[in-house]
């Protein structure tokens, strides 16, 4: 029967069993509270990373091309430097166009969660205030 409920809240909220036990030990406002902030956090610092090894990936890319153009033969010596170059070029782009809209879309599920969550708590404000009137 409690298995059953469990089953039933976490398919109904769609979050995983570590969300699910996070929200159970922590309450589901403070932890989509929580969850808000850092995700927020996270996304501004590794946008600022990325702006700073974007521009130094520029001037090192430009600077190892003038020199591949300049020799006109390939050096063996840039194979190395070219892998871990373009490597970071990948991992540039892997989080502009993969992890950071990732990172966005749970952002905006956790924050549609919050509202309900908060208009349910000043529903239920509201028939106190509707009973205590009366």
């Amino acid at each position: 029967m409690i298995r059953d409920e469990f089953l039933k809240q976490r398919k109904d909220k769609n979050v995983s069993t570590k969300e699910m036990a996070k929200i159970r030990k922590m309450g589901e406002r403070s932890f989509y509270t929580n969850e808000i902030a850092k995700l927020t956090n996270l996304r501004k610092t590794f946008n600022l990373s990325v702006c700073i090894v974007g521009v130094l990936l520029i001037i090192v890319t430009t600077i190892m091309l003038y020199a591949i153009i300049a020799s006109r033969t390939f050096v063996q010596s840039l194979i190395l430097p070219l892998s871990v170059v373009s490597a970071f070029w990948l991992l540039i782009i892997s989080w502009l166009f993969i992890f950071k809209p990732q990172l966005k879309k749970k952002v905006a599920k956790y924050k549609v969660e919050l509202d309900r969550i908060r208009e349910e708590s000043l529903q239920k404000q509201r028939k106190i205030y509707a009973n205590m009137t009366k």
